[in-house]
């Protein structure tokens, strides 16, 4: 039998189950995607269940978190998994399949790149989660399992020999193009692909992207999470604090080589700015609106740069709703269950960069070969009510119309007494 690991709570805040689907928010809480997605806001922003910071935008599934959470108790898990897919398909949800998290890291002597890799060829032929959990449930049962479960069962982090993929961090290494191996020991994910980062090497990474920047290999722009405390203090129980220690050195180091470039590189900017003459590029845009007559000779635009599509979301980014541009799959639209919309910056980055991996957060079978197109403004009567009173919050203003449509109901009510 498999041994649990890991002592920190494992729960989704909202429906208080094993989180076998996680995402990190901004604050470094994790929470089950359907749960997040769920209880988000459709009109803006929305709040963390525990500490309700702020957050736009829908995380991405971190398969990191996805993968440790099976290693700490794969029965638990498993069992989960298997009610979770269930629960999907009562409800008519789609959720990506569980994937074992793969990282490649340079061959080298030195401890940080003793990554291992568990085997993915069992579950990568199998597509359900209920299959999924019934292969690992059978070979937790049997002595020999051999392949991922045998190296699962028998990685043993207090050893300090090695570090599991799920606990490394992503980030490229310095020398080689392959993940740097380290131990991802404050740990931080990337909000649009689900990645994992050791936190000094993602601020190496945002710092040297500059503000509003790609920084991670996904094209994200969004600054990665704070630390996930869960995990981190999973890691910390399971490896040796010396080892730990050791590994949270060399990546403070590189993080201040990292600040010390750059500050250098700034300087010699600086320096050649006073001689090169800046030249002003204004990008000209065609922007279709909609327009709408109120009444008494007035009319109001809906321009796409600015227009606020409720009720729907990124699902490349997971930004929520998305705010201007709006990008609609003419096949998906009525194939999957949830449709396919991205972003105008998702979309730009799908022309620009067709060669990067991307995984959508409905786990939809759009691929780039699909028609995407450009929605034009829809407005509902909050957008009406927005523009009339712009000093009134999305929230407000269907608090008013749902108390208007209450009382309207009372008085043909009482009218037909």
């Amino acid at each position: 039998a498999s041994r649990a690991h890991g002592v920190a709570d494992k729960q989704c805040p909202v429906c208080r189950e094993l989180c076998v689907k996680p995402a990190a928010l901004p604050c470094g809480h994790v929470a089950c995607l359907w749960c997040t997605h769920c209880s988000m806001s459709s009109l803006g922003e929305s709040t963390c269940a525990l500490c309700r910071n702020e957050f736009t935008a829908l995380p991405a599934l971190s398969r990191a978190l996805e993968n440790h959470h099976m290693w700490c108790d794969p029965r638990a898990f498993c069992e989960r998994l298997k009610e979770a897919r269930k629960e999907d398909v009562e409800r008519g949800h789609k959720s990506p399949k569980f994937e074992v998290c793969v990282v490649a890291a340079a061959a080298n002597d030195d401890a940080r790149s003793k990554l291992i890799s568990f085997d993915a060829s069992v579950v990568g032929v199998v597509d359900d989660d209920r299959d999924i959990a019934d292969v690992v449930l059978k070979a937790l049962e049997e002595t020999e399992c051999g392949g991922m479960f045998e190296e699962m069962r028998m990685f043993d982090a207090s050893a300090g020999e090695g570090v599991a993929a799920f606990h490394a961090c992503c980030c490229p290494s310095r020398t080689e193009v392959v993940s740097c191996g380290e131990l991802a020991s404050r740990p931080v994910v990337c909000q649009q692909c689900g990645t994992l980062y050791e936190r000094a090497h993602a601020d190496a990474l945002t710092a040297k992207a500059g503000e509003g920047n790609e920084w991670c290999f996904c094209g994200g722009t969004r600054p990665p999470t704070r630390v996930i405390f869960s995990l981190k203090e999973d890691i910390e129980s399971a490896y040796p604090k010396d080892f730990v220690d050791a590994s949270r050195k060399r990546c403070d180091q590189a993080l201040a080589e990292c600040l010390v470039a750059l500050e250098r590189e700034a300087e010699l900017k600086a320096n050649v700015e006073g001689d090169v003459d800046d030249v002003d590029a204004k990008d000209e845009t065609v922007s279709t609106s909609t327009r709408i007559d109120v009444g008494g000779a007035r009319t109001l635009v809906f321009d796409h740069e600015t227009f606020t599509h409720f009720g729907v979301g990124c699902d490349f980014c997971g930004v929520y709703p998305i705010v201007g541009p709006r990008y609609q799959c003419a096949e998906c639209k009525d194939s999957e269950f949830m449709g396919f919309d991205l972003c105008a910056k998702c979309m730009q980055n799908v022309f620009e960069h067709p060669e990067r991996k991307r995984d959508y957060r409905f786990a939809q079978n759009h691929t780039d070969a699909h028609e995407m197109v450009l929605v034009r403004p829809r407005p509902t009567m909050v957008h009406v009510m927005k523009s009339l009173h712009p000093e009134l919050s999305a929230n407000q203003i269907i608090q008013w119309l749902d108390n208007q449509a209450t009382a309207s109901r009372e008085a043909e009510a009482e009218a037909a007494e």
